[in-house]
């Protein structure tokens, strides 16, 4: 894991050799002016709005032309206001966030595995999810490495029976990410096969879960008194482009202008997608099905939204195709050929985000 983590950055002091991306024309330097330091590369896009909450807070008026700062939801920037006490700076603070959840993610992931699968299997699961392009996200001031920690976390302790504590994580993933919430039904279906295995009755324990769906609900609250509307994180979707929309019709939206990175889903993206659900077909036999369920809304709830954009990103959260692609690469010639594909377009895709483009 350290040895990504340097490779991404050593990737990252490359970023001079090609030209600073259009960021700036598209209106997403919406915090600084330009780059001031190296730790700003890794807070392009989205990760500049973590930083102005962190820094200023949700505020009732748009920031940025329409787009108002509470479609991001409060936990990743909670924790890097609180740990920018300690290192007096929120890029530093979001960066450590990034780094040390990652570790911890990285070893729930391998436990987790390690729970049904043998020593190599897991390990290459895990690397292959280190690796993925979107892991690139993992480094930077964004939530992907929060979300996954809890994720993990919430599969973990599920597996465990320690359904407390498995719905808590389940609670931080969904208040650290709208589509956190969802979490709920993998689980659901993790506690009721688990308790079939067992021949045990459903217990009391079960109604913990409704921890989950209470995390929507205290932030749409927290809103509601600056907003003065217990809706507006939801209204707030439509004014940054989301329309609800069937995920075939997604997928093929804006294809007469598709090139390879594009923000509203470019050909790697609509390609990984495809493969992705391509995917599921065999792996229904072959991986558990609450894991199955999860991979499947990976892949399906950002397509309701009406644009592939950001697929490879998100789908470094579905942790199920990771392991379904180690047990199917046990060959050493087939792992070879996966680990240099994703580590060059982990490259490819370190470079472009630290420059800005859109990946």
């Amino acid at each position: 894991m350290a040895a990504v983590k340097i490779l991404i950055i050593g990737i990252a002091l490359l970023h001079p050799i090609i030209p600073f991306g259009d960021g700036l024309q598209q209106g997403n330097l919406m915090y600084r002016i330009m780059p001031e330091s190296f730790l700003h590369y890794f807070e392009a896009f989205d990760g500049q709005w973590y930083i102005q909450i962190a820094e200023e807070g949700y505020q009732k008026k748009p920031v940025l032309f329409s787009e108002c700062n509470y479609n991001f939801f409060p936990l990743y920037p909670m924790l890097i206001r609180a740990v920018a006490f300690a290192s007096q700076s929120t890029s530093l603070a979001a960066l450590i966030i990034s780094y040390a959840c990652t570790f911890v993610m990285a070893l729930l992931f391998y436990r987790l595995l390690r729970m049904d699968h043998d020593e190599q299997t897991s390990w290459r699961a895990l690397l292959y999810m280190l690796i993925f392009p979107g892991a690139f996200f993992f480094s930077a001031a964004y939530t992907e490495a929060l979300y996954m920690m809890c994720l993990m976390g919430a599969f973990y302790l599920g597996r465990k029976n320690l359904w407390i504590p498995a719905s808590l994580c389940g609670f931080l993933a969904a208040f650290t990410r709208k589509p956190g919430v969802f979490i709920i039904i993998p689980l659901l279906a993790l506690y009721l096969i688990d308790k079939k295995a067992r021949n045990e009755k459903i217990r009391p324990d079960i109604a913990a879960l409704i921890l989950i769906p209470l995390a929507p609900v205290f932030f749409a609250f927290y809103i509601s008194t600056i907003t003065g509307d217990f809706m507006s994180i939801f209204k707030t979707t439509t004014t940054w482009g989301a329309k609800l929309s069937i995920p075939i019709i997604s997928y093929f939206h804006d294809w007469n202008r598709c090139t390879i990175l594009a923000y509203h889903g470019g050909l790697i993206d609509r390609i990984a997608t495809l493969i992705f659900a391509a995917m599921l077909i065999p792996m229904w036999k072959r991986i558990r099905k609450d894991y199955w369920l999860h991979a499947f809304l990976v892949i399906f709830v950002p397509l309701t939204v009406g644009t592939t954009g950001s697929m490879v990103r998100y789908l470094t959260a579905s942790f199920p195709h990771f392991l379904y692609l180690s047990e199917t690469t046990a060959d050493e010639g087939k792992s070879a050929v996966v680990t240099v594909v994703f580590s060059v377009l982990l490259g490819i895709y370190t470079l472009l985000s630290v420059n800005w483009y859109w990946v």
